[in-house]
């Protein structure tokens, strides 16, 4: 993976037009996570939600600091929904590693716009950082749709942790994903009763 720009690569995966990039540190952490994530492959070639939550459990997310995300069984088995619509997968619910080096980038940039919002270190968005967030990740919503998502993946005081974060992040690359498979002007989705 040396010499390789994640920033970008990330954004055109993410068919954004991205204006983070990734700081030193985050790339040098992916590069030593990248040996990790071979090894466990090799030993599962196809990983499921348990072997997941394992995996982004044992990662130390280091723009995160003392606030490490931790990722539930439920919150594992949708994000692998998630990819399957994403990635147009067969909805196996199972990711292989070329599947999850994506989801990692992803990961990476999520981990990287949150860290510069979240300027109390309180693990914690809200409704503004959001908008900050979603924006620099090169995502368009509209503050209705913004607000949407924050009563959706927020907590009790529309604040949105990490995980929940990532859940936002891949709903609305789907959303986005979506609308250009579907539409045929670029400016909105005609559909037909059976679509």
């Amino acid at each position: 993976m040396a010499g390789l720009d994640t920033s970008r690569e990330c954004g055109s995966e993410l068919g954004n037009n991205s204006r983070v990039v990734y700081s030193k540190e985050i790339v040098e952490q992916n590069e030593e996570q990248n040996e990790f994530f071979t090894k466990f492959f090799a030993k599962y070639p196809e990983i499921n939600a348990i072997q997941l939550q394992k995996i982004l459990n044992r990662m130390t997310w280091s723009s995160l600091g003392s606030k490490q995300p931790f990722f539930s069984f439920d919150a594992c088995q949708g994000i692998l929904a998630l990819l399957d619509v994403s990635f147009q997968l067969n909805a196996s619910g199972t990711v292989s590693i070329q599947e999850f080096r994506s989801l990692w980038k992803q990961l990476m940039l999520y981990q990287e716009v949150f860290h510069k919002q979240d300027s109390s270190r309180s693990g914690l968005l809200d409704w503004v950082q959001l908008q900050a967030v979603v924006m620099e990740a090169g995502i368009v919503l509209g503050d209705d749709v913004c607000q949407l998502m924050l009563l959706r993946y927020g907590g009790p005081r529309l604040q949105i942790d990490f995980v929940s974060f990532v859940h936002l992040m891949l709903r609305a690359v789907n959303m986005e994903n979506v609308f250009q498979n579907l539409t045929q002007d670029g400016k909105g989705i005609y559909l037909q009763k059976p679509e």
